[in-house]
């Protein structure tokens, strides 16, 4: 993968990011009335295990390029882990 095609890739799973933020915060379970919470929050949960996956895939294209890591810094603090990626 070329460096130019790796940070449109990038560019794009952040803006996909900050949507998936913005769309999880109206999401269903966070609703008192909401009769199926765990139906809802197991869909969720696949959407971020995607996520999880896709940005893996970038951090390993990533190192071959050897391009900061801060790029994912804001999705990998949500999932826990931190500064570490």
């Amino acid at each position: 993968m070329e460096v130019g095609k790796l940070r449109k890739k990038i560019s794009e799973f952040e803006s996909r990011q900050i949507e998936f933020r913005r769309d999880f915060t109206k999401m269903r379970f966070f609703l008192f009335k909401c009769k199926k919470p765990y139906e809802y929050l197991s869909q969720a949960n696949v959407l971020i295990n995607d996520m999880e996956k896709e940005m893996k895939s970038l951090l390993v294209n990533n190192k071959w390029y050897a391009r900061s890591n801060e790029s994912f810094h804001e999705f990998a603090s949500c999932l826990g882990f931190g500064h570490s990626v």
